[in-house]
């Protein structure tokens, strides 16, 4: 297993099983700001480079919530909710490397998601309005 530590760019080495689990025996961690394109884009040469040319699946997991009265929001908040939800999932699915790859294996991307994803709940309709209109639409 290789971990990518975001305070330093070097990398660890362990061997052996994740967590007691052999599927994640030769697993690679890496960190990112997922906000950044550059850094998504590093995801994923990354994960072509650890599948020799493959990427089998996805799975879109970066989140922040920003708890809140939405009468209480701000433009800020809103911009910093949807950069870190929205568009880190827009950036990792939709790379013109990362739909050609999933294509050919037949792969799955996978949007996580919670019960803001199926209906808005209070204090969270920043963070429902954008897992609500993309899961949804990525679904069609």
């Amino acid at each position: 297993m290789s971990l990518i530590r975001p305070e330093s760019p070097s990398r660890v080495t362990q061997s052996g099983p994740v967590g007691g689990l052999s599927f994640f025996a030769d697993a690679r961690l890496i960190a990112c700001d997922a906000r950044e394109e550059a850094g998504c884009r590093a995801v994923v040469d990354a994960a072509l480079d650890f599948g020799r040319g493959k990427i089998d699946g996805l799975v879109n997991n970066a989140r922040m919530t920003g708890r809140g009265d939405f009468s209480c929001a701000t433009l800020d908040g809103w911009d910093e909710i949807m950069t870190v939800n929205a568009r880190s999932a827009f950036m990792f699915t939709f790379t013109r490397v990362t739909l050609a790859r999933l294509c050919a294996a037949r792969g799955s991307v996978v949007m996580m998601s919670s019960v803001a994803g199926l209906m808005g709940e209070q204090g969270l309709a920043i963070y429902s309005a954008w897992l609500i209109a993309l899961a949804y639409s990525l679904a069609l």
